[in-house]
């Protein structure tokens, strides 16, 4: 006779055991196949970031890479002797934030324990920094990990349950579950108050950080089939993603924040291993639905920042030696023009798209000394702003993507002497996107 007894049991082992165990690869990556995308920003297009995973075929790395849109450029930043799960791209596009859930709790020399850090991009290992040590808090997490727009709070989901039998037919939420915000700055964790009837296994910003959109459980038992959308502050909630019986993950903002992208588990399931996905798109107001999928194998889709494209991640199947192939794919936001970027068909190479980030929306070239010009280059319209404690503020608008120079020149009131280092802001405010600054020094004339 079986003897019952409670176990205590991560919900996302218990997904994996259920419904990815027929799909070796998927449960070999772990979370990072079930990772989201986070809500990309308007500005110039970045860099993709992807988990690779290599068996022995033609590149022999695995790890977490970036490259560029085109495919080109591959460039290994975390190889896989660190587990960097559910990994992203900092507002700023100039580092990686990943989770390190297998690091054990003792001092590592470049922070302690398991948690969420960032690494810079380029660098090496070693310079990654410790910057949310969510397991201090007796947090583990589900789902993605999400930066607010402005860098300064990161956000994640913690949803476990206990087994209440051996089968684990019936189980009971963990009270801890919800969504935690972290700030960099006053390094605090909160938890946010969400409304009853909602169970968050994935939450992410919204492009202008003013909402959260959330896959939630339908009640506290069933698949994550419902998406939501809430103030930041976990209130208002509404429904744009309704129940139909079918598991939702893998949320991708637009960047204007008026349409998110998902990955639908077919209902029902007939396809390859049984898990048919595809990628739809859908308004917040939960108009407008669309399929841009039908291979049933398509998961992980993400809006390029300047809201032209959607990268996602497909597999193919390779039978040959019973291996399968995923890489990642370019396609319209309408879904049409599809085509393969990591060219890497019939091996069993792995490519889960994680991110897409955006390159810094403005560069600073040099400072004319003797026009006192500086002069920048941007990347689309917006406005550029210098300040400085001992310079006129000057503002100049850019009507498209350029060169634009701006006069620096000292304070009505202020005396300098001859080639004086003065210390300068320049701020750049994209139109429909994130302001960004930079810190310079400049020699007056």
């Amino acid at each position: 006779m079986r003897t019952t007894r409670r176990a205590r049991l991560s919900l996302a082992t218990l997904w994996a055991l259920t419904v990815l165990m027929p799909l070796f690869v998927v449960g070999f990556i772990g979370f990072a196949a079930v990772s989201t995308a986070s809500a990309a920003l308007p500005g110039k297009n970045g860099k993709l970031i992807f988990d690779v995973l290599d068996q022995g075929n033609d590149t022999g790395k695995s790890g977490i890479a970036t490259a560029n849109p085109s495919g080109t450029g591959f460039a290994l930043q975390l190889d896989s002797s660190t587990f960097g799960g559910n990994a992203i791209f900092a507002p700023n596009g100039r580092s990686i934030a990943y989770a390190d859930w297998i690091t054990n709790d003792q001092d590592q020399g470049n922070g302690s324990g398991r948690g969420i850090y960032s690494l810079p991009l380029g660098s090496d290992q070693s310079e990654a920094r410790l910057i949310w040590p969510i397991y201090d808090y007796g947090l583990t997490f589900y789902g993605p990990i999400s930066y607010s727009p402005n860098g300064r709070e990161i956000l994640l989901t913690h949803f476990e349950g206990y087994c209440d039998d051996y089968d684990c037919t019936s189980w009971t939420p963990d009270p801890k579950n919800g969504i935690y915000v972290y700030d960099l700055k006053a390094t605090s964790t909160k938890r946010l108050e969400i409304p009853e009837g909602i169970f968050p296994q994935e939450a992410i910003f919204s492009p202008n950080g003013k909402k959260i959109a959330v896959v939630s459980t339908d009640g506290a038992e069933g698949p994550a089939n419902v998406g939501y959308t809430l103030n930041a502050d976990g209130s208002n909630p509404k429904k744009f993603v309704k129940n139909d019986g079918s598991r939702i993950i893998d949320l991708s903002y637009s960047p204007d924040g008026k349409r998110v992208l998902f990955t639908n588990y077919e209902n029902p399931r007939t396809e390859m291993f049984g898990l048919a996905t595809n990628i739809y798109s859908i308004r917040t107001n939960g108009s407008g639905e669309k399929k841009l999928t039908d291979n049933n194998v398509s998961t992980n889709a993400s809006y390029a920042p300047d809201g032209t494209r959607i990268a996602f991640s497909s597999f193919d199947p390779y039978t040959g030696n019973g291996r399968f192939n995923q890489d990642i794919w370019m396609m319209g936001v309408d879904g049409t023009g599809k085509h393969r970027i990591t060219p890497n068909p019939g091996s069993d190479h792995i490519n889960t798209l994680l991110d897409w980030g955006r390159a810094a929306p403005f560069k600073y070239l040099r400072f004319k000394r003797r026009r006192s010009l500086a002069v920048i280059r941007v990347f689309g319209p917006g406005k550029i702003f210098v300040r400085g404690p001992h310079v006129a503020r000057k503002t100049r608008t850019a009507r498209s993507g350029g060169i634009v120079r701006v006069p620096i020149r000292p304070k009505a009131n202020v005396k300098l002497r001859r080639g004086a280092r003065v210390k300068v802001w320049i701020r750049f405010a994209p139109k429909g996107g994130l302001p960004s600054s930079r810190k310079k020094y400049v020699k007056l004339p």
